[in-house]
């Protein structure tokens, strides 16, 4: 085992959540390095972060495990710097009590946040890439920090893992390279617009051709949507906020009063590029726009 001077070490901010954390092995981090790579994810390591120490040993069948406060949690065998990534995004979403992270891609535009919510696979990261790439500004592919304080969306601008048709990940940040991916995070914005993603396909898993289409709903049916993608959890898997003996009514709330300014959709989504076109078309639009809630048209048509 390598001295403990010779470990690699890694601080780490995400949101409310600080790290201190050790390894090793560095390439037990380079996951981590990979996916939060962006400025506003470097964090002193003071006293109030999280210390684990990762302990990695391949030829055991035990594989990884993490120490915390002296106690020692089997992570499993499996690539090493998957399960660090892994147990670090749990603590995330176990520790966070400032957002409400829902899963969901976010861009903003003219000011204000776009949400795409959905199941896993149901294209919000290549539809986040896509809004990115013509113009839109990237805050994450499928974590949306809502401020329960003020309802604002937060930046989480991890790298954006877009899957592959060979069943691998791609890692990049939508609309930066370079010196850019090492900018300074955009700014927490209000809530302008949700739209739950509803794929729609043509027998196959590819969506069919086309133009997509929206409905527009009320903001209470889409915060219990959002409600339902909230990813925020403790050990033993609820919500971790509670508000009496209803767990998830403060968070609905809080949720809630996020969308105020928000006008909400059901999105029945085709090709990304398509459909971020016509988002695209539909936000720059949207004050010459009418709209009626509860009727699906195709964005082609006046909303």
């Amino acid at each position: 085992m390598e001295s403990r001077s010779a470990q690699s070490q890694r601080s780490l901010r995400l949101l409310d959540v600080f790290f201190r954390l050790e390894a090793e092995r560095p390439e037990a981090f380079a996951l981590l390095q990979q996916l939060f790579q962006t400025p506003e994810f470097d964090a002193p390591a003071d006293g109030d972060a999280i210390h684990a120490r990762f302990h990695i040993d391949t030829a055991s069948a035990a594989g990884c495990s993490v120490e915390v406060d002296g106690r020692i949690a089997p992570l499993g065998p499996g690539d090493a710097a998957f399960l660090v990534s892994e147990w670090v995004f749990l603590r995330l979403l176990q520790g966070s009590r400032r957002f409400a992270l829902v899963h969901a891609g976010a861009v903003a535009r003219h000011g204000r946040g776009l949400l795409v919510v959905g199941p896993p696979q149901a294209g919000k990261t290549t539809l986040a890439v896509a809004l990115a790439a013509h113009g839109c500004e990237y805050y994450s592919d499928d974590v949306a920090p809502l401020s329960r304080a003020d309802g604002a969306l937060h930046p989480f601008r991890k790298a954006a893992a877009v899957r592959l048709p060979q069943g691998i990940r791609e890692y990049h940040f939508p609309g930066l390279s370079g010196a850019a991916a090492q900018s300074r995070a955009p700014s927490p914005c209000p809530v302008g617009w949700v739209f739950l993603l509803e794929p729609r396909h043509n027998g196959t898993s590819r969506p069919v051709s086309g133009l997509p289409s929206v409905e527009e709903i009320p903001r209470d049916k889409a915060a219990l949507a959002l409600l339902r993608h909230t990813m925020n959890r403790v050990a033993n898997g609820e919500l971790s906020v509670s508000y009496g003996d209803h767990p998830h009514l403060k968070l609905y709330g809080d949720i809630f009063a996020s969308l105020s300014a928000a006008r909400c959709f059901r999105l029945t989504a085709v090709e990304p590029e398509a459909t971020a076109l016509a988002l695209v078309d539909l936000i720059d639009d949207q004050p010459r726009a009418s709209s009626s809630a509860g009727e699906p048209r195709s964005i082609d048509s006046p909303i």
